[in-house]
């Protein structure tokens, strides 16, 4: 798509933007129709503007876009992204090679009606009067991009009038403010001077005309201007010297509210003019923009996301949204109708349906990041964990892929930086390493990311790192040695990048700029290393020290290394030449060694050897020494071809075959492969839209089956050898004839062609299909067998065919045979043993599963005696294709079902008229002890990633499932629903540590946050107190006692949020969900204590019929993205147990005595009000309220 940014003779005022529309995926992974290709993101991006249609509340429609800071200015625009669900999807509404930087967008009040829309771009400012399908560029008097800067568009603003009046306002970024009142037709200047940082209209602009705009002076003071005939001219209001204004909003009360570099101003109007009044210190550091909420205001921060209900004069941190820098709000614009709000981050959109009920949830917009890596688990197959790296940080998922996490992100969070490539370590179950090489562009610099706990949290370091070669050695996790390549230098540490040594890779003059380097499977044994870059492959067989030339071509890109180095010496690189040597070598492709390097050969049979796109990421299988699979992928521009396809080969190189590209055909940048008893091997490729999994139930083992090509296939030289033929084609052109069709020579002769495959061990089923088309002057052999196998003869006749050394007189005729035979040559069985003269094209297939496992020769072939008839097969369409079984579908829990479901109804029960008194509690006697005085816990600051950073004595491994559910019909939603299980592994029990004594008259200073009674007429209680100790009491609570606490828990960390549970079958098992503390058990009566899982637990319930299940409530934000969780084994691990809750748990999750699997819990939202809810199967549907 071309863009014109000059006005055509005779169309002054627009040029037009026909964008083609490329379709991004929602939260839901994306499968091809063939099943092979899927994604789930990692989704993000950043979001500093927003727009909701005035009907989002029904229509769902909303605009994003963003840029970021470059060196040299605004950088890493994705252009404008449109949602028409709620946010559950995203479009971007440019091509690939348009993305532009948005800085600002507006939606026109009657948008229902006039579907206008406006974009202050990097082109400069842009309407579409389609909803957003096609944009030209507004001229009329605004300035173009003939002089630099001043086409970039900051702001426009609507009048709240728009459809009556037409009234715009842009800002352009450098200088002044233009007007129109012809709906962006025409402009006029009616600001000059310096920048206009902000502008707003007044709420009753249709009756006064009121407008508001800060512009800077270009020194240090920011001028508050009003205008007061619609934006034609414009006064001085106030001045405010050092100051930056941001954004601009006129409240319900008339008050201005100021969003500025430190805070929120609020200034009064007064019989005097406007003066400042305070402002809560809630919200502090920058604030980027402002927003109405009703009569509530939103403040899009720096330090997170802010809401006022007293009109600016207060502030506090929206609950459950994390402390990342906010940059953009948009709350519904007709509030009361709908409550939902979108927040736009430096790292993607949080969002909410309703500010009131719902929680908020990341929204898997606007576009899918540019992954540059992507590495998976050493233990894929039981964990499922991959690591993206990505222009906005690195992503995690513990599902396959089908749903990421952010782990971390760069800093500062809006510069232009990306993570190139990441790696982890083999020792990963043991030591959670993972490395991610890092690059700041706008501030030129590299640096090196560790995590050693799954990358949950990381440390950084500067100055090493940067680029895509990273290697760690296999023995990481004893040998904590890893390598980095800059230049032409490498950087080695042998203490997990604590310190470094440097190396040379090659002279200076050469020139060679590391790309990849990777280290021997074997290297703790041969300390071997290779390296790509620009220039030959180099190697160092004495871990890095030294480095020398490899006879092979250049530059050198992708690397891989077989897993059997030590016994195959085989390794790969891919390379494209600078200037093509014009005799018909393939300009680029992959070489092959198999002696570690001393030799390579071109491994290009089926690549396309074009010069761009050309194979640069190379990945070989885990299982390469029974697959041979080995895959490549396209990559760069459309000069010589116009698919980044991916590509794998089953003979380790020999040939290729084309798989094609992922949906959209984004440009790739890495790959990896693993390999799952359930699916087979799975290629995941990173690419300029998210992480891409390949992976196909049913592969075809063959190459060139369809004999179009000169690959794939051998043709022993004999006295007629077999070949490839354009005599006859069931389709395309070729086929593989086998024997003499024409004239007979006289002689005996053999004519076979075959392949050599491999059957894997994992295979449901294998099948041999093909078509032939059988020739025989002597005719059938017996009647009928043109359409089968005569009786085969010895396995000893069967051999001798094979090896061409039939005795003379031996058989008598000629036959037409397809055979096995092992990899050695030795024959399996014969398929075919037979004569036919049908001269037609027949379909036959062979069932080859019980092969599994093993490598084969699958070899058609015509034997012809020589006595003067000719006998021919032609071979055509040819498959072998091998199926996966199909991943195991679980099993439900059955569940009984109370029947039928009873109709709720609510009455007022009579007060109680006088209440009981507690009695005197008896003085506890105890040791005199110094009196502990708690300190207080650090307060947990959310962040963009939800971080549990669990003890140092504890691993905990979280993973989860993406389950989509249905929006509702009327009511979009900008949340999804994820399935998700985190394990935690005990490792200790702590020692019994005694909680301060209570004083005797504490049940006068304190009350009982929560409570449970041991079942029985003289069951003890257990209590809870409102300062974060608990309480036992074994006399129906005349008289109590204190029951030891952890010291970590005990006091302040329980004094707001601590529940205790009981398991009233066991009642010596007790729970304690101390929030972000985790979850703690007791099995003998609260003697001691062992936390079971770092969850945030509020509310605790043990099942009454399984001690091993377990339900809590969740208090704040938590990576299971629910409000009631699950475990089935006391508490180890934790799935999201909370479908159709809004809100958090605030009373004990219940059980019907009479029907055990029927639960209640009242459920509180983020800003008031509770529900009462109900589950029969799982899922909880609120139930009225009482009047």
């Amino acid at each position: 798509m071309l863009m014109s940014l000059g006005a055509a003779a005779g169309s002054a005022a627009t040029a037009s933007l026909t964008p083609q529309l490329e379709a991004l995926t929602g939260p839901r992974a994306f499968t091809s129709t063939d099943g092979a290709w899927r994604s789930g993101g990692p989704y993000g991006g950043d979001v500093q503007a927003l727009a909701l249609s005035p009907a989002f509340a029904t229509d769902g429609f909303a605009l994003a876009g963003g840029w970021r800071s470059g060196r040299y200015g605004p950088t890493g625009g994705y252009g404008i992204a449109r949602t028409t669900d709620g946010g559950a999807t995203w479009t971007a509404l440019q091509d690939s090679d348009h993305k532009w930087d948005v800085f600002d967008l507006a939606l026109s009040p009657a948008f229902a009606a006039d579907r206008t829309a406006f974009a202050g771009t990097n082109v400069g400012l842009l309407r579409s009067t389609d909803r957003g399908d096609n944009w030209v560029t507004l001229f009329g008097g605004l300035p173009d991009c003939t002089h630099g800067s001043q086409c970039e568009i900051g702001r426009v603003r609507l009048s709240p009038a728009f459809g009556a009046d037409g009234v715009v306002l842009a800002a352009p970024r450098n200088a002044g403010l233009y007007r129109s009142a012809d709906r962006g037709d025409s402009w006029t200047r009616v600001l000059t001077g310096t920048v206009v940082f902000a502008v707003a209209f007044a709420r009753d602009f249709a009756s006064n005309q009121v407008a508001f705009a800060a512009q800077f002076d270009g020194v240090d003071t920011t001028h508050l201007m009003r205008s007061v005939d619609g934006g034609l001219t414009w006064s001085v209001l106030f001045s405010l010297p050092a100051t930056q204004v941001n954004d601009i909003l006129k409240t319900a009360d008339g008050a201005l509210l100021l969003a500025t570099g430190d805070g929120v101003m609020r200034w009064a109007p007064g019989p005097g003019g406007y003066a400042e009044e305070p402002v809560g210190s809630g919200i502090a550091g920058g604030v980027n923009r402002l927003a109405l909420a009703g009569d509530n205001v939103y403040a899009a921060a720096q330090g997170g996301l802010f809401i006022s209900l007293s009109f600016g004069r207060g502030w506090e941190r929206v609950p459950d949204t994390p402390a990342t820098p906010f940059r953009a709000v948009a709350p519904c614009p007709l509030w009361g109708s709908c409550h939902g709000v979108l927040a736009g981050t430096h790292t993607g959109i949080l969002a909410t349906p309703d500010d009131n009920w719902q929680p908020w949830r990341w929204l898997a917009g606007p576009h899918p990041l540019f992954a540059s890596g992507v590495a998976a688990s050493p233990n894929y197959a039981l964990d499922n964990t991959l690591f993206a790296s990505t222009d906005h940080g690195i992503f995690r998922s513990t599902d396959r892929g089908a749903s990421w996490q952010l782990m971390v992100g760069g800093d500062p969070a809006g510069d232009d930086y990306t993570f190139s490539a990441v790696r982890v370590s083999a020792g990963y179950a043991a030591d959670g390493a993972v490395f991610a090489t890092y690059e700041d562009r706008t501030t030129v610099r590299a640096g090196l990311y560790k995590s050693t706990d799954r990358g949950l949290t990381w440390t950084t370091s500067f100055g090493v790192g940067g680029g895509r070669a990273l290697a760690l050695s296999p023995a990481y996790y004893t040998d904590q040695t890893l390598f980095v390549g800059q230049g032409d230098v490498v950087h080695k540490s042998t203490d997990g990048g604590a310190t470094w040594h440097t190396y040379p890779l090659a002279p200076p003059e050469e020139g060679f700029f590391a790309y990849e380097i990777e280290a021997s499977p074997a290297y703790a044994a041969d300390h071997t290393l290779f390296a790509t870059g620009f220039g030959r492959v180099r190697r160092s067989t004495d871990g890095g020290l030294t480095w020398q030339a490899l006879s092979t071509w250049g530059p050198s890109y992708g690397l891989a290394i077989s897993p059997s180095y030590l016994a195959d010496g085989a390794a790969w690189h891919t390379y494209r030449e600078i200037e093509g040597v014009g005799d018909g070598t393939p300009s680029s492709g992959v070489f092959r060694t198999t002696d570690r390097g001393l030799t390579w050969n071109w491994a290009t049979a089926g690549l396309p050897g074009a010069y761009e796109p050309f194979p640069i990421p190379l990945a070989v299988s885990p299982a390469y020494a029974t697959d041979h699979s080995l895959y490549t992928t396209l990559s760069g521009q459309f000069v010589g071809g116009t698919s980044h396809s991916l590509y794998r080969s089953m003979n380790g190189g020999s040939t290729w075959q084309e798989l094609g590209p992922a949906p959209g055909n984004p440009n790739p940048a890495d790959l990896d492969i693993t390999v799952n008893p359930s699916d087979g091997l799975t290629a995941h490729m990173a690419t300029a839209a998210g992480v891409w999994h390949y992976t196909s139930l049913c592969e075809d083992r063959l190459v060139n089956g369809g004999f179009e090509l000169d690959l794939g296939w051998q043709f022993p030289n004999t006295v007629y050898p077999a070949g490839y033929s354009s005599a006859r084609a069931h389709a395309g052109a070729r086929s593989l004839r086998a024997g003499i069709d024409g004239p007979d020579i006289g002689r005996v002769s053999y004519s076979d062609g075959f392949q050599v495959v491999t059957i894997p061990s994992g295979a449901a089923n294998a099948t041999l299909r093909f078509w032939w088309y059988p020739i025989s002057a002597e005719g059938p052999l017996a009647v009928g067998a043109g359409a089968g196998n005569v009786t085969a003869p010895s396995s000893e006749l069967l051999q001798a065919v094979a090896d061409r050394a039939l005795p003379a007189g031996v058989l008598a005729g000629d036959r037409q045979y397809l055979l096995l035979l092992d990899e050695r040559g030795t024959i399996i069985t014969s398929l075919l043993w037979t004569r036919s003269n049908a001269r037609s094209w027949a379909e036959r297939s062979f069932d080859l599963t019980p092969y599994a496992g093993r490598t084969i020769q699958v070899r058609f072939g015509v034997y012809n005696d020589g006595d003067g008839r000719s006998t021919a097969i032609y071979v055509d369409d040819a498959s072998l294709t091998i199926c996966w079984p199909a991943p195991p579908t679980p099993t439900p829990t059955p569940t009984v079902t109370p029947t039928p479901r009873p109709v709720v109804a609510w009455r007022y029960l009579p007060l109680i008229s006088r209440r009981y008194l507690a009695p005197t509690p008896q003085p506890v006697t105890a040791t005199p002890t110094a009196t502990r005085t708690p300190t207080p816990s650090a307060t947990r600051t959310p962040t963009a990633t939800v971080t549990w950073t669990p003890t140092a004595a504890a691993t905990w491994t979280p993973t989860f499932t993406l389950t989509p559910t249905a929006s509702h019909t009327a009511t979009p939603t900008a949340t999804q629903t994820r399935t998700a299980t985190a394990t935690w592994t005990p490792t200790f029990t702590p020692t019994r540590t005694p909680s301060p004594t209570a004083t005797s008259d504490f049940l006068h200073e304190r009350w009982l946050r929560s409570l449970v009674v041991e079942p029985g007429e003289s069951g003890r209680l257990w209590g809870l107190t409102n300062q974060g100790y608990l309480m036992t009491s074994a006399d129906r609570g005349a008289t109590w006692t204190t029951a030891p606490l952890p010291a970590d828990i005990a006091g302040t960390p329980l004094q707001y949020v601590g529940y205790v549970g009981m398991n009233y079958n066991a009642p010596q098992q007790l729970y304690l969900g101390a929030s972000w503390n985790g979850l703690w058990r007791s099995t003998d009566g609260g003697a001691s204590w062992e936390k079971r899982h770092p969850i945030n637990a509020g509310p605790v319930t043990v099942s009454l019929d399984d001690a091993a299940t377990l339900w809590i409530g969740l208090t704040g934000t938590n990576d299971l993205h629910t409000s009631v969780a699950r475990s089935g084994d006391a508490g180890l691990t934790w799935s999201a147990a909370g479908t159709g809750i809004t809100g958090y748990p605030a009373s004990p999750i219940l059980i019907d005595p009479q029907a055990h699997n029927v639960l209640y819990v009242v459920a509180q939202g983020s800003r008031g009000g509770a529900s009462l809810y109900r589950t029969f199967d799982g899922v909880w549907e609120a139930i009225p309220n009482a009047p």
